[in-house]
């Protein structure tokens, strides 16, 4: 009996739990007709309002966006614009004393890729010379597959086998120098890359430039594809000559040689009259002879107004490496301006001077 009473009273307290429930959810799945869904869509974002001022003023605040930010919505795209601005300016300025000695000395450098991130800026150049490092990897990759399967499957040609050693040697080497050649051209961009991207500041950007010599990994990453490409073009006249003759191999000699021939003098001339390297600063003409307009001075390789800017900005870095070293203070802040920051007034140059 007590067993049974106890049944009964659980069923009856399950029963009206669910009723209870029942009238809980009563009335939230019908459906609303237009304007019932009208007015709950539009009282809605009301409601959520009060409930954020209603938050806000707990704080002392107006508004959700006076307690996050400190200020009121009508200044929040100022105040974006200006962070922005404010980091991109740092970026562009901290750590330039380092690298301000490299940068005077333009003339010096033979590649003249200082005086191109002076005039263009970090940002372009970055993204011309990573642009450049991955064409050549793309293509390297693409040649790499093809010598890969041409050492490895050299039964494909049925006159292989039968041909001297001497032919099967030339075959076997130029592949391998062909391998060697794009691999070293796609790890060589891989690593520019990398390091161009791991790079957090435009004076970083420039010291790779500088002391890890960026643009010679550029250039060992054209030439190696270049190494490449000549290898795997004895390789295919080595396979001309094993399956067909002697003067099919001249003849896809020839043909070879008259593309180069067409090649080769236009590219000159696109280098010889806009190239930095080429044109303005070691002033080779449009035939490649010395004595163009940079050298006759018509058109002079003179970088005073970007290095102004560098100064500069060299000048901004060195105020806040002092000022986070502790260094300067408001007692030494006019002798610091005075002296051109850290003693160096003598490097502070206007155009006028």
């Amino acid at each position: 009996k007590d067993k049974k009473g106890f049944i009964r009273s659980r069923i009856d307290s399950v029963k009206k739990e669910i009723e209870r429930a029942k009238k809980r959810r009563k009335g939230k799945g019908k459906l609303l007709g237009g304007s019932e869904r009208r007015d709950s869509l539009a009282s809605s974002p009301k409601r959520e309002q009060e409930k954020n001022e209603k938050f806000a003023s707990r704080l002392g605040k107006k508004n959700l966006s006076e307690v996050m930010f400190g200020h009121d919505n009508s200044h929040l795209g100022q105040v974006n614009l200006e962070d922005d601005a404010f980091a991109d300016w740092y970026r562009k300025t901290a750590g330039m004393h380092t690298v301000e000695t490299w940068l005077s000395n333009y003339k010096r450098h033979p590649y003249a890729w200082g005086a191109l991130i002076m005039i263009h800026g970090v940002d372009e150049v970055s993204a011309r010379l990573r642009s450049k490092v991955e064409n050549y990897a793309v293509y390297s990759a693409v040649l790499l597959s093809a010598s890969v399967v041409m050492l490895i499957m050299p039964e494909i040609n049925e006159h292989f086998l039968d041909a001297h050693w001497v032919f099967k040697r030339i075959f076997l080497y130029s592949m391998c120098i062909s391998v060697a050649s794009h691999l070293t051209s796609i790890l060589l961009s891989m690593a520019f890359v990398n390091a161009l991207n791991e790079a957090s500041r435009d004076a970083d950007v420039i010291r790779m430039f500088a002391e890890g010599q960026g643009f010679l990994a550029t250039d060992k990453c054209s030439k190696a594809f270049s190494y490449g490409i000549a290898s795997l073009a004895v390789g295919i006249l080595d396979m001309v000559l094993i399956n067909f003759s002697v003067w099919d191999m001249i003849a896809c000699a020839i043909l070879g040689s008259a593309i180069m021939y067409k090649i080769i003098p236009t590219s000159r001339k696109l280098f010889g009259s806009s190239s930095l390297v080429s044109y303005w600063r070691w002033g080779v003409g449009k035939d490649g002879e010395i004595g163009s307009r940079a050298v006759e001075n018509e058109d002079p390789f003179d970088l005073r107004v970007p290095m102004e800017r560098v100064r500069a900005k060299a000048r901004i870095s060195e105020r806040l490496y002092n000022i986070l070293q502790g260094k300067l203070t408001l007692e030494n802040h006019k002798e610091f301006e005075e002296g051109g920051g850290g003693g160096r007034g003598g490097e502070r140059e206007s155009l006028e001077g």
